[in-house]
């Protein structure tokens, strides 16, 4: 079933010094540096991570329609996903629409998102998974506006800063998953923290390239 948000009604009820203050609490848990290359991972680790990014941004476009999931970890992240999508797709769907992705070019800004996002070293499950999240419902977003391939490329980019730029977390604590992952992503305080990193991200980057631009 497709999900529709229109006029997303809680974004606005976040200051930028709300999160500001938000975003800041998220830093309580500390993680390993995230590395820029992921050349020295196991090539099935690479292959797994580039599987599982393919699987949930397919699955967030396509839903029940989706494709059989490829693996056990593949239907836990569907469901982190569906979760996160059920309790903050009105902000995950003012965001996208904030960027208005016009053609498959400008989905390079996945990868200035993730910078922003992740540029304080800090990773946990819940951060990746809000990600993915929100990667998938922009793919679906281009989908419906007939961007063509968008889906497959917003996988690619995934895939990409998964193994690059995550890997090293992820070989590290991926015994963790999806329990800590949970623990991470439930309560409304800990969801709050997390989606205003994201929104802080992407609001980050929208205001360098109008910057640019201007």
């Amino acid at each position: 079933m497709q999900r529709h948000v229109q006029n997303p009604p809680h974004y606005q009820e976040f200051t930028t010094t709300e999160l500001s203050s938000v975003s800041g609490k998220v830093q309580n848990c500390a993680g390993p540096t995230f590395v820029l290359s992921g050349d020295f991972l196991p090539s099935s680790f690479r292959s797994e991570s580039y599987q599982l990014a393919k699987d949930a941004i397919n699955y967030v476009c396509r839903h029940d329609n989706a494709a059989f999931p490829p693996s056990k970890t593949a239907v836990i992240l569907r469901t982190l996903i569906d979760d996160t999508l059920k309790y903050r797709l009105d902000m995950l769907c003012h965001m996208v629409m904030l960027l208005d992705v016009k053609d498959r070019e400008q989905l390079k800004v996945i990868d200035g998102i993730a910078t922003s996002m992740f540029e304080d070293e800090i990773v946990n499950w819940g951060r990746i998974v809000t990600f993915c999240a929100f990667c998938g419902y922009l793919a679906r977003y281009c989908e419906e506006r007939n961007i063509p391939d968008c889906a497959d490329d917003v996988a690619r980019i995934l895939g990409d800063i998964v193994v690059n730029r995550l890997g090293l977390w992820i070989r590290s604590f991926e015994k963790q998953f999806p329990a800590v992952c949970i623990w991470e992503s439930t309560g409304l305080w800990k969801g709050i923290a997390i989606i205003a990193l994201l929104i802080g991200a992407v609001l980050a980057f929208y205001s360098s390239v109008r910057h640019m631009n201007g």
